[in-house]
């Protein structure tokens, strides 16, 4: 697969996991929306949100003969923002693509003309992926059903009027600049850590955001919450026995570390620190081992996130 198609599941991937009990609001898409869509899997929460990607998540409960048992329905919805609508309809087609190498790929009908759902070639669909455009937004996302039970056809034809919904909220005024910022970025800092060509910052929720140039140099943020302190000295601890090499950062606290140098994975540096309950991580990948500079930038963008009011 191609770097563009890795580099995109990826930050779902990072997205989604970033999302854990984060602030419970959908810029694009609402909450009423999604049960009236699927009520079925009522009652729905947000279980994170706001601009750049929502997290849903319904119940479906079942009798085992000895009680009730509650499975999750999960509904994933992700915008990116291209920097003019040919831009993004390449992008889509790029992913489409390599994804028909491997995926089931079927036209989504009503969104643009690349856009296109896809799942597994097994036959049993239980989850479905989408990847739609409109101007210069990207919207893509998925939807599981809960214990791995096959979608039914109601179902499909209800997440892709979701798609359609959510593709309409994302066209309101400021949603593309709001996108289009992270207040966890320090963007003097970003440009030393990346070249100005292609330079584009994109907020996935609250507490994940991303800035990457055109040689796919990037720069992360995510923050991720918990319920108790053990946790944060468990991930910290994590952190400093992976494959890399990590250094302590007293002004970051007892769980402040640098992370680079790294044998396995693309070469990066990371800052890592808790605060509260809430764990945060810097990253660099400029394609290659950060520089000792590089390091220090990124330092220097934590601290400044370290020491101002979350």
């Amino acid at each position: 697969m191609k770097f563009i198609a890795r580099t995109t599941l990826a930050i779902c991937v990072l997205a989604v996991a970033g999302l854990a009990n984060a602030q419970e609001s959908c810029d694009f898409l609402t909450l009423d929306a999604v049960s009236k869509a699927l009520p079925q899997y009522q009652p729905w929460r947000i279980a994170g949100g706001g601009t750049g990607m929502c997290r849903f998540e319904g119940e479906h409960r079942v009798s085992d003969g000895r009680g009730a048992i509650t499975n999750t329905a999960v509904l994933n919805v992700m915008q990116q923002f291209q920097a003019t609508p040919k831009d993004a309809t390449e992008f889509v087609r790029s992913l489409k693509a390599e994804m028909v190498k491997t995926y089931k790929v079927i036209a989504l009908q009503g969104a643009g003309p690349e856009s296109f759902s896809y799942t597994d070639l097994t036959g049993t669909m239980n989850a479905l992926w989408w990847y739609a455009h409109s101007g210069k937004l990207v919207l893509s996302g998925m939807f599981v059903a809960p214990a791995n039970q096959p979608l039914t056809a109601g179902e499909e034809s209800a997440v892709k009027a979701l798609v359609a919904e959510a593709t309409a909220g994302s066209g309101k005024p400021g949603m593309a600049e709001r996108a289009g910022q992270c207040p966890h970025l320090d963007m003097a800092l970003v440009r030393k850590l990346l070249s100005p060509r292609g330079l584009k910052v994109q907020q996935f929720g609250n507490d994940s955001c991303m800035a990457n140039d055109a040689a796919n140099s990037v720069v992360l943020f995510s923050r991720i919450r918990f319920d108790d302190e053990v946790t944060g000295s468990q991930l910290a601890e994590s952190k400093a026995n992976s494959a890399c090499k990590s250094e302590p950062l007293a002004q970051f606290g007892v769980h402040g570390l640098l992370v680079h140098s790294c044998t396995v994975g693309n070469p990066h540096a990371e800052v890592f620190f808790v605060k509260g309950l809430s764990a945060y991580e810097f990253s660099v990948v400029p394609g290659k081992e950060p520089t000792t500079q590089q390091r220090a930038d990124l330092v220097e963008m934590a601290r400044r996130s370290f020491e101002a009011k979350q």
